[in-house]
């Protein structure tokens, strides 16, 4: 090899080339051993490095699946317990009817033990509709049929006495009342703030048992002969519940009076049933072909409704409101969080509002299904179903401990409840089993993955020390020779002096 022709020191350029190179290899091991992995960029091995990644996504996959079996164990555990308390009440009452049925009570103790029966009754719906994942009710049966409501105006029943001059004898304006006011009114209250109110009305949602609370609150109210009480829903405040006063309310001389002729006109107290408003409602309208309702959906009245101006879809039950912004017109299907589906034809538009839809979801007396996907594909999914656990369901309805004959009859019906309750206990626990036996094989087989995975993507560290190793010396030793080259370049500068 030439060594130096005129100014070109050919040595030192080919060391220098050398040295690079080797340079190169001690910063790709190095990276390599820093990282784990031996596929620091795609020309390393294109095949493997596509084979990794989809490996790595795999992993992912099944690793989330895995937890969705822990989720799904621990729904049927949740179940489970509940169950289980269901079944101690259910023991405690069939002590009850034992205790009923017993010639030397009268009717006076056995009202007494009747009136035990009736709070443990009620407890076992309590916890049937109460025990929920994720908002959903997991003992309730689940929700059966979807009903929409005919055109109708907001109707009002139940009108109570109302105190002289508080309000109006028709107190609930259904002119000016919008939105979701569907339900009995429950409570009422007014506080005095300076020479002005503040006003709360709640009202429950009672369809189909439930117990769906909605609260409407106005402050600094002035009343005001022949006005208006306007109320905000503290839950949607497209809820507004508008009363009227009287023409002269000189009833109204402070909280105490305020809140009393608001109870009457609402028929709120003791042994009075409350006032009852059905919301306005049309017929499916502007777009809205039809509705639909998961299992797991809570039961009870709904109102559904869409601004033109927000392009917002409400729904609401009183007690909770969905939301969901629409940026399409025509066909589409509108999903809420709590498993209502709402199917849109192609004439709904975009900027046209539709008038307020009312439907009724109603329980069911079957099972709350849920699915669990538990591998890599949508459709390997287990479902649990958890029977329904309410009084209605395990035929308890209106039993009572008053005589003899009854507490005979409620033994009876408690003993195939309690067999209801265990075979569902047995049901769920198979179910959690399919779970549990899920996860384990996602825990084997995500380890089997990960295996795989290394196999194309793991460093080798050993051979890369090497490498580095060697790769070091040889760049240490370019570095020497390099000097040593343009050492030689000086020599030709002393030979031209």
């Amino acid at each position: 090899m030439p060594g130096i022709t005129g100014l070109t020191n050919t040595a030192a350029n080919s060391i220098s080339n050398t040295f690079a190179k080797q340079s190169g290899k001690a910063a790709e091991s190095t990276a390599v051993i820093a990282g784990g992995s031996r596929l620091t960029k795609a020309s390393v091995d294109a095949s493997s490095l596509a084979l990794s990644e989809k490996l790595r996504s795999n992993i992912e996959v099944l690793t989330q699946a895995n937890r969705n079996a822990a989720q799904g164990a621990s729904v049927v555990q949740l179940a489970v317990g509940a169950q289980q308390n269901i079944l101690n009440l259910l023991t405690s009452m069939k002590s009850l009817t034992t205790k009923a049925n017993d010639g030397s009570q009268n009717a006076a103790s056995r009202a007494l033990i009747d009136a035990e029966f009736q709070k443990l009754l009620a407890q076992v719906d309590n916890i049937a509709n109460q025990v929920r994942w994720n908002g959903s009710s997991l003992l309730s049966g689940g929700a059966g049929s979807v009903s929409v409501a005919a055109a109708a105006g907001i109707s009002v029943t139940g009108i109570g006495t109302i105190p002289a001059n508080t309000f109006a004898a028709a107190p609930v304006d259904t002119t000016n009342s919008t939105g979701f006011i569907s339900g009995t009114f429950t409570a009422a209250t007014v506080v005095a703030e300076g020479n002005l109110y503040q006003v709360s009305v709640t009202m429950n949602n009672n369809a189909n048992g439930t117990n769906a609370s909605q609260t409407f609150k106005g402050t600094a109210v002035a009343p005001a002969n022949d006005g208006k009480l306007v109320l905000q829903s503290t839950t949607d405040p497209n809820n507004v519940l508008v009363l009227t006063y009287a023409a002269a309310i000189t009833g109204i001389t402070n909280a105490a009076t305020f809140q009393s002729g608001l109870q009457g006109a609402l028929n709120i107290g003791a042994g009075l049933q409350g006032t009852t408003v059905t919301s306005l409602a049309t017929a499916l309208n502007g777009g809205v072909s039809s509705v639909a309702a998961a299992s797991t959906t809570p039961a009870g009245a709904y109102g559904l409704s869409y601004n033109a101006v927000s392009q917002v879809m409400t729904l609401s039950n009183g007690a909770q409101s969905n939301e969901v912004t629409l940026t399409t017109a025509g066909a589409q299907t509108v999903s809420f969080a709590n498993g209502v589906s709402v199917a849109l034809d192609s004439g709904f538009a975009l900027g046209v509002a539709v008038t307020q839809v009312l439907f009724n979801v109603a329980a069911s007396s079957s099972a709350v299904a849920m699915n669990f996907q538990v591998a890599e594909k949508a459709t390997d999914t287990i479902t649990i179903n958890i029977a329904g656990s309410t009084s209605a369901v395990l035929g308890l309805t209106g039993q009572n401990v008053l005589n003899q004959a009854n507490a005979v009859t409620a033994g009876a019906l408690l003993d195939s409840a309690a067999q209801t309750i265990n075979s569902s206990i047995a049901s769920l626990g198979s179910q959690q089993k399919q779970l549990e036996i899920a996860s384990d094989n996602l825990k084997t087989t995500i380890e089997n993955n990960v295996a795989a995975r290394g196999v194309y993507n793991d460093a080798d560290i050993p051979e890369e020390m090497a490498k580095l190793t060697q790769a070091t010396v040889f760049t240490q030793l370019s570095q020497a020779m390099l000097s040593q080259a343009m050492e030689l370049q000086k020599g030709l500068v002393q030979l031209a002096r």
